[in-house]
């Protein structure tokens, strides 16, 4: 999603979605979820999985800690650097993937941000330039996402980047604690465009959960206070997610605190955390990824708790963990 989503390994979470939209009311009344693996035997070129996305020409894509994997359901083809070769990718190590509306792939990395060509293969860099007020503002991409207005925004652990297409530079968005409206946290776990609040991208970090408002340039912080019951549970922000089902509802994974709904009439925040004397709560309080299926089930996936489904009909979470004994 490591500080970001990407750490946790949704390889697992995607397959298991993609299985439940044929079966999830079968899966659901059984309690049994039979997992197909896709390993390094099968091609995978590496076991850590940081993120992943199915592209508009049906091409799956893993980024992972050594290359970018392209998958077409039987073989895998990978992309790793090439000193010999210019317009290869920059890093080996690849955390955060995006397509934009123009069929261009992406790629963030350890070693600065990628823009694949799926046409010629080759592969565009951008990369944090001291000498150059315009460039990246750190090499490390956390993650990417667009907005409306067909801006791309990159995470980084020195801000938020703006990318304009037209001059191909970027507009940065540091840390500044004076400033009540602005950010006060420089590292970006994670972004999330709202699909229904126009101008709206949240920010997840370390230091709470923001709501940007990125055509009047204005950021408002949600943070964790002793004594608000109804605030955020925990200011480190992993995850964020938005139902169909509840389009007035923001969901937020955090480290420690748990998952979080935040009403956006209200503006208050209920938590759901793991009580070890309830087997229907939470099996995890770090949260590094959310889903909605196509039931309306939430599929929450936790740091060493495995996955947890939140009914829409009930408030008891289903779990389902790993077993080292079974090795299906």
């Amino acid at each position: 999603m490591t500080g970001s989503r990407k750490a946790f390994c949704r390889v697992v979470l995607v397959i298991l979605l993609a299985m439940c939209a044929q079966k999830s009311v079968q899966a659901v009344t059984r309690q049994m979820i039979e997992f197909e693996k896709i390993s390094l035997e099968r091609g995978l070129s590496q076991a850590t999985v940081y993120d992943i996305i199915h592209d508009s020409r049906g091409w799956l894509w893993f980024g992972t800690q050594d290359g970018l994997n392209r998958y077409d359901g039987y073989k895998f083809k990978i992309y790793r650097p090439d000193p010999e070769n210019p317009a290869s990718i920059s890093s080996q190590v690849i955390r955060s993937l995006y397509e934009d509306d123009f069929g261009n792939l992406w790629v963030g990395t350890h070693q600065g941000l990628n823009r694949f060509d799926p046409f010629t293969e080759t592969f565009r860099k951008y990369v944090h330039d001291p000498d150059d007020p315009d460039s990246l503002s750190h090499d490390i991409i956390n993650d990417i996402c667009g907005d409306a207005d067909g801006n791309l925004w990159i995470a980084t652990p020195n801000g938020l980047n703006k990318f304009e297409r037209n001059d191909e530079r970027f507009i940065h968005f540091r840390q500044d604690l004076v400033k009540s409206d602005w950010l006060r946290s420089a590292r970006i776990n994670v972004l999330y465009e709202d699909p229904q609040l126009d101008g709206v991208i949240w920010l997840g970090t370390p230091y709470g959960l923001y709501q940007f408002q990125y055509r009047k340039g204005v950021f408002r912080l949600f943070e964790h206070k002793r004594g608000t019951p109804k605030g955020i549970s925990d200011n480190v922000v992993l995850s964020i997610y938005k139902t169909h089902s509840e389009p007035g509802v923001l969901w937020v994974g955090t480290r420690g605190g748990g998952l979080n709904r935040l009403d956006l009439a209200t503006w208050e925040f209920a938590s759901f955390r793991n009580n070890p004397d309830d087997p229907g709560s939470l099996s995890n309080d770090s949260v590094q990824a959310i889903y909605e299926d196509q039931l309306g089930s939430l599929w929450v996936g936790t740091i060493s708790g495995g996955l947890n489904i939140l009914s829409p009909r009930r408030i008891s979470i289903s779990r389902y963990q790993s077993n080292s004994r079974d090795p299906e």
